[in-house]
C-alpha cells in the first residue's frame, strides 16, 4: 500500500510543479466535507538582497514560519512560530521567535485567553496610534507583524436592536518583568477595549494602565463612505500630555484597484504621510504591482518602496522589489513557498 502511495505522488509531482502553466486542468479530488479539529499552515521564504548603503554588499535572509491549531469542545489552542537566518558581510544570525502561542476557553460570544497573542487594535493600515499592546508595525511591510505579547484576555460580544447594533469588550491584564514581555520595563500594564457598530460606523473606545507607564486613552472609527471607499482615523493621548493620531482612508474597486493613504503622527512628535497603490492581474494574469510611499516631514525623510509579486498558483509567490530612501537603496528577490 505504502508503495502505492508513493507512486502516485511521483506522478503528481510534475503537476504540482507546473500548474502555473496547466490551470485549466483540474486535479481536484472531493473528498467530502472532512471537519477536522486541527489546522496547520506555513511558508518557507528565502530573499536575496543588494544593498547600497555607505557601501555595496550583499545579504542573505530567510524565514521558516508554521502556524498551527486545535479545537476541542469550547478550547482553542494557538501556536505560531518562525525561524530566521541572515548572512552578510558583516554578521550571520539565526535564532527562532515564538509569535503567539496561547489557549482560549469559551465561545464566540464569551471566552478568555490566557498565552502570548498578537491584538489588532486600531483601523490604521501603517500606523495604529491605539494599539497600546502592539509592537509597533513596520509601515513599509505592516503584515509582517506577527510577535504577540503575553498577557490575560477576557472578551464579550452581544447584539442589540437598537442603533447600536453590537457592541463586544475586550479586557487586558499584560505584566512585564524577566520571564514574560521581557523587552518592556518591569511593570503591570492593565487595560480595555469598548467596540460598538453605530449604525454603519465601526468605533472603539480604548484605554491602558500603568504603574510604569504613562496612561493612555484613545478611540478609533471607521465607515464606508462609498461602496468601495472607506474612511478611518484615531487619536490618542496620555496622562504626560503627549498624543498620536491618524486619518486615512482606502479606496477598492471591483477590478482589484486599492489605494491607501494616511496621515499620521506618532509617539515621538514624527509626522508622516504614507500611500501605497496595488494593482492584481497587472496587464498579466496572477502579478500585482504595488507601489509605497512614505514621508517623514518632521525629519525630511523619504522611503518609495516598488514591487512586483507573481503567484504561480502552486504555493509559489516570486517578488522582486526596489527600495529608495533618504538612508539607502536596496533591491530585494524573494520565492515564497506556502504550505
Amino acid at each position: 500500500m505504502e508503495n502505492v502511495k508513493w507512486k502516485i505522488l511521483g506522478l503528481m509531482f510534475p503537476v504540482f510543479i507546473f500548474a502555473g502553466e496547466l490551470d485549466n486542468i483540474d486535479i481536484s479530488l472531493d473528498l467530502g466535507d472532512v471537519d477536522k479539529p486541527y489546522s496547520y499552515k506555513g511558508y518557507f521564504k528565502p530573499e536575496f538582497y543588494y544593498i547600497d548603503d555607505k557601501e555595496k554588499y550583499t545579504r542573505i535572509k530567510s524565514e521558516l514560519n508554521f502556524e498551527g491549531d486545535y479545537k476541542k469542545n469550547e478550547w482553542y489552542f494557538k501556536g505560531n512560530w518562525s525561524g530566521y537566518y541572515t548572512h552578510d558581510k558583516y554578521d550571520t544570525s539565526k535564532y527562532g521567535v515564538v509569535n503567539e502561542l496561547y489557549v482560549k476557553y469559551g465561545d464566540v460570544n464569551k471566552n478568555i485567553t490566557v498565552g502570548k497573542e498578537l491584538l489588532k487594535w486600531g483601523k490604521g493600515y501603517a500606523y495604529s496610534a491605539v494599539s497600546f499592546f502592539t509592537r509597533p508595525k513596520n509601515p513599509l511591510y505592516p503584515e509582517d507583524l506577527k510577535q504577540g505579547y503575553e498577557l490575560v484576555h477576557f472578551k464579550t460580544i452581544d447584539t442589540l436592536n437598537s442603533t447600536i447594533k453590537n457592541y463586544s469588550l475586550d479586557l487586558i491584564y499584560m505584566p512585564s518583568n524577566n520571564s514574560i514581555n521581557s523587552d518592556l520595563q518591569e511593570s503591570q500594564n492593565w487595560g480595555a477595549k469598548l467596540y460598538m457598530l453605530y449604525e454603519n460606523t465601526d468605533i472603539d473606545f480604548m484605554f491602558e494602565k500603568s504603574n510604569v507607564y504613562p496612561d493612555k486613552y484613545g478611540a478609533d472609527f471607521s465607515f464606508n463612505v462609498l461602496t468601495e471607499l472607506e474612511a478611518h482615523g484615531e487619536y490618542a493621548f496620555d496622562e504626560d500630555g503627549e498624543n498620536s493620531y491618524l486619518l486615512g482612508c482606502k479606496y477598492a474597486s471591483e477590478y482589484d484597484f486599492t489605494l491607501t493613504a494616511e496621515w499620521y503622527k506618532d509617539w515621538n512628535e514624527n509626522k508622516f504621510i504614507y500611500a501605497k497603490i496595488s494593482q492584481k492581474d497587472f496587464y498579466i494574469d496572477y502579478l500585482t504591482a504595488y507601489v509605497t510611499g512614505i514621508r517623514n516631514y518632521t525629519q525630511s525623510v523619504n522611503s518609495l518602496l516598488l514591487g512586483l509579486s507573481y503567484d504561480f498558483k502552486n504555493n509559489f509567490v516570486l517578488t522582486t522589489e526596489y527600495l529608495t530612501s533618504t538612508q539607502q537603496n536596496q533591491a530585494k528577490l524573494s520565492l515564497t513557498y506556502y504550505f
